[in-house]
């Protein structure tokens, strides 16, 4: 029996990487032997109801990132394949779903490394749109005769690839055909999420037995795009029903032609006395009293769309004119999908409309209303017949239920990364707007402000690095400030899923998270679940932030009143940070290869533990880095004053950092050297816990901020000549050991005393 593991039977806490896998693995092959199951078990006649049949089983599975989720789930593809072409089964090819197309790429390559020998084959399956993913060429030569087609609604591939008799230019060398016609014939195929919105039999009728989605995709199949969902009000009813009427065949059906006519002014007419907003039920009553429901009127709209004369070889111009010609047919579909949906709301329980919003816009100067249908792209039944898997790491089920309604949670397994070190940052504000740049020319002060706030944050990542290997996440338009950093790689929220290529980085460091605005929480969110999502006004709330050693803190954060708005907002914000920090694939690090991750982040808890949380302020790059850069650091703060007058402005100041700091107090108090006296006493520091002066947890500094000091520093003690001067010390770098004695007597005065302690002794200059 499929058996679902219940929420209160699943472990609490998060489980070795070894064991995750093991999990993993044993509930892939339960599914497989389901699909199996279902396949060799023959589907009850029409009209006959079997208690004991079961339907296409569509699970989920839920692991942390790096965990081997993609992994176990291509083997699953492939033991499938094996074992229904060994029963020698018809439906026997799996349709796996990736995100982007270089990760289907990879993913093919990764099988086929494993169960190439075994007979699979893979192929990778890309829009016309797309372009080649070795060539970087574009995979279709004609693509404006494509674009032109998919406009009035025409049949791409037999108006501009091949209609049986005549064929494109470019028919015989097309690399879109080429992998097209690949695609037929593999075993496994590799497609973006896009693919499960459309029939899999243009692959081959009747051959697909598994479909495998990798990877999040409930936000990507829905309607919100003002482009594609408005109709203005004034064309809801116009002189283009009679032009191109309800048709049967070549017949004008002038009844159902005028029954579409008279629902249609009766429901403009109704709209225009409508306030901008949602829709309200009983607004809408009155509106669709006539001898014809809103159901019917959507089956007569498809009814109004005629076949077009285009054809492969159709030339240029004369392609133009068909297309404005029946240009109205771009409307068609949409004008169907408002009468379905406005029987969905009359037929539904809810008094405000999710998915239809009357809204003013302003073109050219001048108003025009629209209505605005919202909605969701349906699943192809071709896909949710079959049996179906779906794995991510950061799934919300809710959402993806909206989709694929009888998802079951198979395993959810959380992975511990004991050698993974996790840092919040927070205190400085790292949003979209506040890291734009305004036009110099226009806005040379604004310009000027969030160059600077790009600089700062450019040398706090510097500063975080320290030359480490390093792979910074953040907002796309954010990259550019990282350009030129040593050992360090940018990439941006959104284009990173999936990638195992930074599973070697020593740093990994997120800014920001990807958050969608308001007004596009309530557009998704009502598009998603047809429900009215009103997300009102962003209010603090205080979420718990939770550490590895069992305690909370609290944290003030911006939320929504809205469960489905802060969902959303979980989606895209939390899991956009998760899939971040996955790319250093932590759970498979050790002793040896550990990780570092900062996550610059001040208004987000993450739904993992971590190690420590501190400001901004006890991290970023102060005058007490400054010092330790220049490789010569006094145990005394009046030395450092006079030493580095452009760091400090007076004694006073140099005091006030040595003590919030608290870093060269502690060094000069340990006492641990090395016999050869080549190990800083930073060296012992690195275990020695603080609380900052802001009462943040703070033991992450410690950890990376004597790596300009690391096993080079050498001790050394002076004295100024002068009655009453006393003996100090001074931390120096290596490089900077031949000319201290030098630099430090300029600005201090002449030395009585100048000696470097070494582990041999003392060597006095």
């Amino acid at each position: 029996m499929f058996v679902a593991i219940d929420q209160s039977e699943r472990p609490s806490e998060a489980v070795p990487v070894d064991v995750a896998r093991e999990q993993m693995r044993a509930a892939v092959d339960v599914f497989i032997e389901q699909a199996l199951r279902f396949h060799a078990t023959p589907a009850p006649p029409a009209g006959v109801i079997d208690l004991n049949y079961e339907p296409a089983l569509h699970a989920a599975i839920k692991l942390t990132t790096g965990g081997g989720k993609s992994e176990q789930m291509r083997q699953g593809a492939a033991k499938f394949v094996l074992e229904q072409k060994r029963r020698r089964h018809q439906l026997y090819r799996v349709m796996f779903l990736v995100p982007t197309h270089r990760l289907a790429e990879e993913a093919s390559g990764k099988l086929m490394v494993v169960f190439g020998a075994h007979g699979i084959s893979t192929a990778i399956y890309q829009s016309r749109e797309a372009k080649d993913l070795k060539t970087g060429e574009p995979l279709c030569r004609n693509i404006e005769a494509v674009k032109a087609a998919q406009s009035i609604g025409a049949d791409v591939h037999k108006t501009c690839c091949d209609n049986g008799k005549i064929t494109c230019r470019f028919f015989r060398s097309c690399a879109f055909q080429a992998q097209r016609e690949k695609a037929k014939f593999a075993d496994v195929v590799f497609a973006a999420h896009e693919l499960m919105f459309v029939t899999l039999n243009r692959f081959g009728k009747d051959t697909f037995g598994l479909v495998i989605i990798d990877e999040g995709f409930s936000l990507k199949g829905i309607l919100q795009d003002a482009r594609q969902t408005r109709i203005k009000l004034g064309e809801i009813w116009d002189e283009s029903l009679t032009r191109y009427p309800v048709r049967k065949k070549e017949e004008n059906l002038k009844e159902d032609t005028r029954q579409l006519g008279e629902i249609s002014k009766k429901l403009q007419a109704s709209l225009m006395q409508m306030p901008d907003g949602r829709l309200m039920r009983e607004a809408l009553i009155d509106a669709g009293d006539v001898n014809i429901s809103y159901a019917a009127a959507a089956k007569l709209e498809f009814k109004r769309m005629v076949k077009i004369e285009l054809r492969p070889d159709t030339g240029v111009e004369e392609r133009r004119d068909l297309v404005e010609q029946y240009k109205y047919m771009r409307q068609v579909r949409r004008r169907a999908r408002m009468w379905k949906t406005l029987e969905e709301f009359l037929n539904g329980h809810e008094d405000i409309a999710g998915r239809l919003i009357l809204e003013t816009v302003i073109e050219n100067g001048v108003a025009a209303r629209y209505l605005r249908v919202l909605g969701k792209k349906e699943i192809h039944k071709t896909v949710t017949a079959l049996p179906l898997l779906h794995g991510d790491a950061t799934m919300e089920i809710e959402l993806v239920r909206h989709h694929l309604p009888y998802l079951t949670m198979l395993q959810e397994i959380d992975v511990l990364a004991p050698h993974e070190r996790i840092t919040q940052i927070v205190g400085l504000a790292v949003g979209k707007k506040i890291l734009a740049l305004p036009d110099e020319a226009k806005h040379p002060a604004a310009y000027a402000k969030q160059q600077a706030r790009r600089n700062r944050l450019r040398a706090l990542v510097i500063h975080l690095a320290r030359g480490r290997r390093t792979l910074v996440i953040s907002q796309k338009h954010v990259e550019d400030v990282f350009d030129e950093i040593p050992n360090l790689d940018a990439a941006h929220f959104g284009a990173i899923e999936g990638l195992d290529t930074y599973g070697n980085v020593e740093v990994l460091i997120t800014i920001g998270r990807p958050m969608p605005s308001p007004s596009a929480i309530e557009i998704s969110g009502s598009a998603l679940t047809g429900k009215p999502v009103m997300v009102g006004k962003r209010e603090k709330q205080q979420r718990p932030v939770r550490f590895k050693d069992g305690t909370e803190r609290l944290l003030q954060c911006n939320g929504y009143e809205n469960d489905t708005a802060n969902l959303i907002c979980g989606a895209i914000a939390e899991g956009g940070v998760l899939q971040a920090l996955g790319r250093s694939r932590a759970v498979n690090r050790t002793a040896e290869n550990p990780v570092e991750a900062f996550v610059i982040l001040d208004d987000l808890t993450l739904p993992v533990p971590i190690d420590a949380l501190v400001h901004v302020a006890d991290v970023e790059p102060n005058e007490i880095d400054a010092m330790m850069a220049r490789g010569l650091v006094p145990e005394w703060p009046a030395d450092a004053a006079r030493l580095y007058p452009d760091l400090f402005k007076d004694r006073k100041a140099a005091d006030y950092r040595y003590r919030r700091d608290g870093r060269v107090p502690a060094m000069f108090a340990a006492t641990s050297y090395s016999a050869n006296g080549h190990t800083s006493s930073a060296g012992a520091y690195s275990d020695f816990g603080r609380t900052s002066a802001r009462g943040e947890p703070n033991d992450a500094k410690n950890r990376y901020s004597y790596s300009a000091f690391w096993l080079t520093s050498m001790l050394c003690r002076f004295k100024v000549s002068g009655r009453g001067q006393r003996e100090r010390r001074a931390l120096l770098s290596a490089e900077i050991v031949p000319n201290a004695k030098a630099q430090i007597e300029a600005a201090l005065g002449e030395f009585a005393l100048f000696e470097l302690i070494t582990g041999d002794g003392r060597s006095s200059y």
